[in-house]
């Protein structure tokens, strides 16, 4: 009876032991994998963790079990490098280590084929640079994010260009519009594609400084922004009496000043058709050429008393009245003296 009670005993403790294995529920894997039968000592080469979703390789091999799993639930131990790892970069990289850190060692040696994952791949003069020179808090491991314009880093450079003077100048801030990257005397800009205003014609030969007398920023690309005193100084016809249009491409191309022409037709909203053909400028444009009105003749042909309705009335013949059309309420002898 006593030989049958100690059977039942052994077997109530095993059954409750097994039931709450020091590893939890979660691990299934047979004991005698990792221990001996002897005692509960660990095998030398009992577990294969290559087994796992997370390989043992180079440093990580030689890593004691607790080092990563700190308690015998081994389950419970998390695959981020931050679970094991201290953030050194204060999460100002992220926390995937993987991007720039191998398992062989903390230290990176790619650097610029890393840089080229981010917003500003070093190349040229910036392949380099020592990182500090650009990420003031570097020495201490934080790389925050940082501005990738130009002259976040170089505007010493730039204030203290003379030749010319890029501060007094006004000169864009975008050291990319005429610099390489390699050097800074490999300066070149192409106003053609850097601008809205192709350089064409007599425009080609100039100094940059005959346009841009206050600085190369916001500088206007009208035509009288710089050629106020040719059209004030023009003679035949004196532009400013004759209230010209200030924009010189209406009559010149780029080319030449002497050059010039007017296409009545294409260039206003009044075309030039039978009689007006024929006329001088200054026989309509009495008060300037510019807002003359198209829709009253404000005074009647020479020899003509009553003449007080709309232009639209008769022929384009200003100064005849033999092709006069009769109109309600208008007879041919009406216009005459």
């Amino acid at each position: 009876m006593l030989k049958v009670s100690s059977i039942a005993l052994v077997l109530l403790i095993s059954a409750h032991l097994s039931g709450q294995s020091p590893h939890g529920d979660a691990l299934k894997i047979s004991c005698n994998v990792c221990h001996t039968t002897e005692n509960w000592k660990v095998k030398e080469k009992g577990f294969d963790h290559n087994t796992t979703s997370f390989k043992l390789e180079d440093q990580h091999k030689d890593v004691s079990c607790r080092g990563c799993h700190p308690t015998l639930v081994f389950t419970d131990a998390k695959m981020n490098c931050s679970s094991c790892h201290k953030d050194v970069h204060q999460e100002t990289l992220g926390q995937d280590c993987e991007r720039c850190h191998n398992t062989t060692s903390w230290m990176v040696g790619n650097i610029t084929e890393i840089h080229r994952l981010t917003r500003f791949p070093l190349v040229g003069g910036h392949a380099g640079v020592d990182c500090n020179q650009c990420h003031k808090l570097g020495s201490r491991l934080r790389f925050e994010p940082m501005s990738t314009e130009c002259v976040s880093c170089h505007l010493k450079d730039y204030n203290a260009t003379t030749n010319p003077s890029h501060s007094e100048a006004r000169l864009p801030t975008d050291c990319n519009l005429c610099h390489d990257g390699v050097d800074w005397k490999n300066a070149i800009f192409d106003h053609n594609i850097s601008t809205n205003f192709p350089l064409k014609g007599g425009h080609m030969g100039l100094n940059c400084i005959q346009c841009h007398t206050h600085g190369y920023a916001g500088t206007s690309t009208t035509c009288i922004s710089c050629h106020q005193k040719d059209y004030n100084a023009t003679t035949n016809p004196v532009h400013s009496a004759a209230g010209f249009s200030t924009d010189c491409q209406t009559c010149h191309t780029e080319a030449t000043w002497q050059s010039s022409s007017f296409n009545h037709n294409t260039a206003t909203s009044f075309p030039l058709s039978g009689g007006h053909t024929t006329l001088t400028c200054n026989q309509c444009h009495t008060q300037g050429f510019a807002g003359t009105s198209t829709s009253l003749c404000l005074l009647p042909p020479q020899g003509l008393q009553r003449h007080d309705r709309s232009c639209t009335c008769r022929s384009t013949v200003p100064n005849g009245l033999q092709t006069m059309p009769q109109r309600v309420g208008l007879e041919v002898r009406d216009f005459r003296p």
